[in-house]
C-alpha cells in the first residue's frame, strides 16, 4: 500500500511540474480572456473554479483515500469547448460531473479585442480529493495520513506557483528526478 501511494505521489509531482512548465509558460496570453457565468438577473454568478467544482460528489464519509485528476480543455474564440482530456485517479462519477461542468462554460468566455490573439486556449484544471476522514479516531493508516498531507501541500504549492509565475512573468524549469522510482520506472519488478 505504501509503495502504491509513493509511486502515485511521485507521478503526481512529475505531472504537476510538467503541466506547470508548459501551461504557465504562456500565462500572458490568458490575460486576454475572461470568464463570466451569470446565475441571476441581478448579475450574480459563479467564478470559473466554482462552476467546475459545482455538484461534484464528495467522498464517502469513511474514506481515507486521496485521489486527483487533471482536466485539460481547449476553448476557441468561437466560445466553444472543442477538446477535453482527462488524466488521473478520480472515480467515474466525479470525472463525469467535472466534464459536464466544463461543457457548461461554453458561451461564457470573454475575449479581449486585440490583434494577434491566439485562436484557441488550453485550460488545465487540477482537482484534488483528500478524502472525508478527519482522522480524529486514527482510523487512517500512517501512509494514508502522510499521502493526504503531502497532496494537500502539493495542491497549495501548485496554486501559489501558478500565481507567482503569472504575476512575475516567471518561468518554471523541469523537475529534478532522483530516487529509485525514477531510475527503475518501467522496469518490471
Amino acid at each position: 500500500m505504501a509503495y502504491y501511494m509513493d509511486t502515485h505521489l511521485r507521478k503526481l509531482i512529475f505531472q504537476l511540474l510538467l503541466i506547470m512548465v508548459t501551461a504557465t509558460s504562456n500565462a500572458q496570453e490568458l490575460n486576454d480572456i475572461g470568464f463570466k457565468y451569470t446565475t441571476s438577473p441581478a448579475g450574480y454568478g459563479l467564478a470559473l473554479i466554482e462552476l467546475l467544482g459545482k455538484d461534484v460528489p464528495i467522498s464517502n464519509i469513511k474514506t481515507c483515500n486521496c485521489a486527483f485528476g487533471f482536466f485539460y480543455f481547449r476553448i476557441t474564440q468561437k466560445n466553444s469547448v472543442d477538446s477535453i482530456y482527462y488524466e488521473g485517479f478520480l472515480d467515474q462519477e466525479k470525472k463525469d460531473k467535472i466534464i459536464s461542468n466544463i461543457k457548461k462554460t461554453e458561451g461564457h468566455w470573454i475575449f479581449k479585442k486585440k490583434a494577434g490573439l491566439a485562436k484557441k486556449y488550453w485550460i488545465v484544471y487540477p482537482y484534488f480529493d483528500f478524502g472525508r476522514v478527519l482522522d480524529v479516531d486514527k482510523s487512517c493508516t500512517e501512509a494514508e495520513r502522510r499521502l493526504q498531507d503531502q497532496l494537500y501541500h502539493l495542491a497549495n504549492f501548485l496554486g501559489r506557483t501558478g500565481y507567482y509565475v503569472k504575476k512575475n512573468d516567471a518561468m518554471i524549469i523541469g523537475p529534478a528526478m532522483v530516487g529509485s522510482r525514477f531510475i527503475t520506472d518501467g522496469i518490471e519488478r
